[in-house]
């Protein structure tokens, strides 16, 4: 690229935003690839504006936008905040673009079975359509939504962004949706896989060995050396505990999948906010809970198998 540019720092005050280096930025481009197109050698010239700047006032850009993406999760926040001063009518225009439908990646997807075992699929979408695998994935997680439903629009969810939404629908679509086969025709890459939702009902056993789950957390997190979550692994591990356990025995019933995010916020996220656990605790938790899930060996299901031969 050259040396690094001497322009280093921006000022402005009121914020100007470049239409056509926002939807680059949309479309995941990388910011070398954004001043290529760019570049003009005659305006630049005529300008005394060197390509290393052109690539300093990209990177400005898109530092931008990523501090605008914070309230580009809310729009009505982006309406009402002060840090970044935008004409109304700019307000108006990236919100549309942000939460825009690309045509183009539409008409790729639709048809596809896609899941997150399919990279291939979307990297043919990406490829055709120049648009980021990033992006893709996001469209993909959308229709995945959609088509299963999940409620995303009551007050308790205000909270969860979009990326949020992508973030837990790629989880889902990675191990919990079915594989399509000869004898299974009537499933798609896009729908839950039934036995999978069926073989989550035999949690319930883990209810009934509470205290069996609970030691062996508690001694994985020991073992790991976070000695200092245990007190609060014991005090939240029968609220926390049932409310998975709830969750997860739920989900074969419509209703209760639609419902979903609804849930978690109600049953974990908030009794978790009430107990005022850190994300750096609630990681190393979660992970010795999992593990120590695998340990209650009696856990079966209908043909023999243990949970830990279901993982």
């Amino acid at each position: 690229m050259g040396c690094p540019p001497d322009l280093d720092v921006f000022v402005e005050n009121k914020v100007v935003i470049d239409e056509e280096i926002f939807q680059m930025w949309i479309d995941g481009r990388e910011v070398g690839d954004a001043a290529k197109q760019l570049e003009d050698p005659e305006l630049m010239q005529e300008f005394g504006a060197s390509y290393d700047m052109l690539i300093a006032d990209v990177n400005h850009h898109y530092h931008l936008f990523a501090v605008l993406e914070q309230s580009l999760h809310f729009p009505k926040q982006l309406i009402e905040q002060w840090t970044l001063q935008l004409h109304p009518d700019t307000q108006s225009c990236v919100i549309e673009r942000y939460y825009s439908i690309h045509d183009l990646v539409m008409r790729e997807i639709l048809g596809k079975k896609l899941s997150s075992r399919n990279r291939k699929d979307l990297d043919e979408v990406c490829e055709k359509t120049g648009v980021s695998i990033t992006s893709c994935r996001k469209y993909a997680a959308m229709v995945f939504m959609c088509n299963n439903r999940f409620e995303t629009n009551k007050r308790k969810l205000a909270c969860l962004s979009f990326d949020d939404f992508v973030t837990c629908a790629w989880a889902m679509m990675a191990s919990w949706v079915s594989i399509g086969s000869e004898s299974r025709s009537d499933f798609t890459d896009l729908e839950l896989d039934r036995e999978f939702l069926q073989e989550l009902r035999d949690l319930k056993i883990l209810q009934e060995k509470e205290k069996e789950h609970r030691s062996a957390t508690q001694e994985l997190l020991k073992k790991a050396g976070h000695d200092a979550i245990v007190p609060d692994a014991e005090s939240s591990f029968k609220t926390l505990n049932r409310g998975v356990i709830s969750i997860a025995m739920g989900l074969l019933h419509g209703r209760e999948l639609r419902d979903f995010f609804v849930d978690v916020v109600e049953k974990i996220v908030e009794p978790l906010k009430a107990a005022k656990w850190s994300s750096e605790n609630l990681g190393p938790f979660l992970m010795a809970y999992s593990e120590g899930a695998l340990q209650v060996e009696i856990l079966k299901n209908s043909s023999g198998k243990t949970f830990r031969d279901m993982n």
